[in-house]
C-alpha cells in the first residue's frame, strides 16, 4: 500500500491520501474509491470545487485521468510526458515516489521534471564526492529550519559553488538532488509511521476477527446453558490464540505480514492437567461462563492496546504529514527563487 499526499499544488492545506490506486482519502478522513462513480460521488459531496480541482490534479499527477464520470489510469506514455520525462533517452525507470514528488515541485512552476534515469543517478553518485555537496545540502537544511533572506542567499551561493564543479551538467538536476537529500530523512520518518500504523490496522482486524469467534462461542455457550438445572457447569470448545502485539510476522510468498501468534499457556489451565494436555495437544480448551468471559476481556484489552499505539501512529505520521508539506512549501519558494535568479543573470548577460 502506498501513500502520498498532495492537494493545492503541494503542501497548501488540502491534504490527500493515496491509499493504494485509485483509493483516496480525503482530508475529511473518509477514504473513496475514485475508480467507482460511487466513490466519485462522495468526494463531490464532500468537498469544495477548489478542493476538487486540487484533488484532480494530485490524481492526475499519479497518472490517473477523469472519463466517464471516474478515474482511470492513464497509459504509461501520457504519465511520463505530464513528469517532464519522456522520450528515448529520459525514462522514468527507478523513479521512487520522494523523486515524483520532487519532480512535481518542478513541473507546478513550469519547469521540466530534470530527473532522468539515465544521468541522475550517475549525476548523485558523483555529486557524492564532491566537497561542495553536503555543504550545500546543510545550507539548504537551515533554509527550511530557519527560512530568512540571508539564510536563503546563503544557499544559492552554495548551489553556485557545486553548480561550478559540473559545469556540463543540468543545474536544475542538480538542484533536484540537493532537495532530495535534504528531506531524505523526514520522508524516512513519515514513511516508517505509516508502516507502522499499516501494522497496527492489520494487527486490529486480527484481534477484532477472534474477539468476533469468542462472542459467537459465547452465544452457543448460552444455547447449551438455557434451560439446564446446573447451567455453570456447561462448557463449550474454545480455540485459544494469544498474539505479539509489538510487531508483526514475517512477510509470506506475497510479501505481506501477519498477526503473529504466541504459544502462551493461559493462566487458567495452570492447575489443570486434563485442560493443559487438551491445550497443548490441539490448541483448544472446554470452557465454562468464567473461563470464556475472561478469555474475551482479555482480548478486548489487546484491542484497548492497539487502539492507543495505532493513535500514537497516527498522530505522529500526521505530524510527519503536514512537517512534509511545510517543507515542500519551503522548497517551491526556493525553487522559484533559484530560476528567477538564474532568468536575471541571464538577461543581464544578453
Amino acid at each position: 500500500m502506498t501513500s502520498m499526499s498532495g492537494g493545492g499544488g503541494i503542501g497548501e492545506g488540502q491534504v490527500f491520501h493515496i491509499v493504494d490506486g485509485a483509493n483516496v482519502q480525503l482530508p475529511t478522513g473518509v477514504q473513496v474509491d475514485l475508480s467507482t462513480a460511487e466513490g466519485v460521488a462522495k468526494a463531490e459531496s464532500l468537498l469544495s470545487l477548489e478542493q476538487l480541482a486540487d484533488l484532480e490534479s494530485l490524481m492526475s499527477g499519479i497518472g490517473y485521468k477523469r472519463a466517464g464520470g471516474v478515474f482511470v489510469a492513464e497509459d504509461k506514455f501520457s504519465v511520463n510526458t505530464k513528469r517532464g520525462v519522456s522520450g528515448p533517452s529520459a525514462t522514468d525507470l527507478g523513479i521512487t515516489e520522494l523523486d515524483v514528488s520532487i519532480g512535481q515541485l518542478f513541473t507546478n512552476q513550469n519547469i521540466p521534471n530534470p530527473y532522468n534515469a539515465n544521468t541522475t543517478p550517475r549525476l548523485y553518485e558523483a555529486m557524492q564526492t564532491s566537497a561542495e555537496f553536503q555543504p550545500t545540502v546543510e545550507a539548504l537544511k537551515n533554509y527550511l529550519v530557519n527560512p530568512l533572506d540571508a539564510n536563503l542567499k546563503e544557499f544559492a551561493t552554495r548551489l553556485g559553488a557545486l553548480e561550478a564543479e559540473f559545469p556540463n551538467g543540468n543545474i536544475m538536476e542538480v538542484l533536484f538532488l540537493v532537495f532530495r537529500e535534504s528531506i531524505q530523512a523526514t520522508n524516512e520518518d513519515k514513511k516508517y509511521f505509516l508502516l507502522k500504523l499499516q501494522e497496527f490496522n492489520k494487527m486490529a482486524e486480527g484481534v477484532s476477527e477472534y474477539l468476533n469467534y469468542l462472542v459467537g462461542k459465547s452465544q452457543e455457550l448460552s444455547e447449551k446453558q438455557e434451560g439446564k438445572e446446573e447451567p455453570d457447569k456447561e462448557r463449550i470448545e474454545v480455540e485459544c490464540r494469544s498474539f505479539d502485539l509489538s510487531t508483526m510476522g514475517p512477510p509470506d510468498a506475497a510479501g505481506q505480514r501477519e498477526l503473529l501468534e504466541l504459544k502462551t499457556e493461559p493462566a487458567f489451565i495452570k492447575n489443570d492437567p486434563a485442560a493443559k494436555a487438551q491445550w497443548q495437544a490441539s490448541g483448544t480448551i472446554n470452557m465454562d461462563r468464567t473461563s470464556l468471559n475472561d478469555t474475551m476481556k482479555t482480548v478486548e484489552s489487546m484491542q484497548e492496546t492497539i487502539r492507543n499505539k495505532r493513535q500514537m501512529a497516527s498522530t505522529s505520521f500526521q505530524n510527519f504529514d503536514q512537517k512534509a508539506n511545510q517543507l515542500y512549501n519551503l522548497l517551491s519558494t526556493v525553487l522559484k527563487a533559484v530560476n528567477e535568479m538564474r532568468g536575471s543573470t541571464t538577461r543581464n548577460m544578453m
